[in-house]
């Protein structure tokens, strides 16, 4: 379209050009055919006075020499000196007139083809101006179609994005009351273990001091039961020559080094033996040596001793 436009533009300049050019052509033929006339003076009005009336003077009796007295007939010769240069005047203004004639038709068929060219131009520009309504109508309807189509998409999504807006509030809600509960579990939770392992650090202070005073209450039992039976035994021993063992009491079982004194002040200074076949006789206090010194080697060595722990 553009194309056509600027093929049409420059035909139009052109044609106005070629037309401008035939004006001044024959502005130049009238520029040099009134210098001739200029030149040539009254020869040329006398030359255009006699070709002008040359029909009158072949018509004229007068002018072909015949007279007729019985009919007056106005010829040119009647006429003044003042008529006749007041007739080449009007002759003159004839020739100007013609020329402008002349060249008002000249600006006429140059106003004419410009006319068409803009004619050309304008039916032109309004078959691009229609086309280019037609174009953008098609294209408005389809941009309104589409935007049409938009709007019912963008309100789909916009109900889409709502109610997925509303799942997510509700889920985010139920998820702040789930860390809510947990956080509470958790904080019962730690609390119950503090209070357990207080009440563990209890028992086992408990149960250290339970494990303490049971093994102050063996030993102290050990020490009296030691102390009785060697003062039983201190008692009842006598001296055999047939008896080859010779009885050492633990460490343990000794008694103080004050009572020892005073044993040893009452007592004589000599060994006490007990023979094997004097304690085999079935006598408590003979079971509870054998138990205490004569243990086989296959059991254990250590009295197996259960302690009776006191309820809470």
């Amino acid at each position: 379209m553009e194309r056509s436009a600027n093929l049409v533009d420059s035909f139009v300049k052109m044609n106005t050009k070629l037309t401008r050019l035939r004006q001044h052509t024959r502005k130049l033929v009238r520029e040099e055919n009134a210098m001739i006339e200029g030149n040539e003076g009254s020869c040329y009005l006398h030359t255009e006075e006699s070709d002008e009336v040359k029909i009158e003077k072949s018509s004229c009796p007068e002018c072909q020499g015949i007279p007729d007295a019985g009919k007056k007939v106005p010829h040119i010769s009647d006429l003044c000196s003042a008529d006749k240069q007041r007739i080449a005047e009007l002759v003159k203004t004839l020739a100007e007139c013609t020329q402008e004639k002349h060249k008002l038709e000249d600006e006429l068929s140059v106003c004419k083809s410009e006319n068409e060219a803009l004619q050309d131009r304008f039916q032109l520009r309004t078959s691009e101006y229609e086309a280019d309504k037609d174009r953008l109508k098609s294209k408005l309807s389809n941009v309104t179609t589409e935007m049409a189509k938009l709007k019912i998409q963008t309100s789909q999504s916009l109900e889409l994005l709502t109610r997925q807006f509303s799942m997510q509030e509700s889920q985010f809600t139920k998820l702040t009351e789930t860390v809510r509960d947990l956080l509470g579990e958790k904080m019962q939770l730690q609390n119950i273990l503090i209070e357990r392992e207080m009440k563990v650090s209890v028992a086992e202070a408990k149960l250290e001091r339970m494990k303490e005073s049971m093994e102050m209450e063996k030993l102290i039992f050990l020490k009296e039961h030691a102390k009785n039976v060697t003062q039983r035994f201190d008692k009842s021993c006598q001296v055999s020559p047939s008896c080859q063992t010779v009885i050492t009491l633990p460490s343990y079982c000794q008694t103080p080094s004050v009572d020892r004194t005073n044993s040893k002040k009452d007592l004589p200074r000599t060994r006490q033996t007990k023979n094997k076949d004097d304690l085999e006789a079935p006598t408590t206090e003979g079971l509870l040596l054998r138990e205490l010194f004569y243990k086989s080697s296959n059991e254990p060595e250590v009295l197996n001793i259960f302690p009776i722990l006191p309820q809470h």
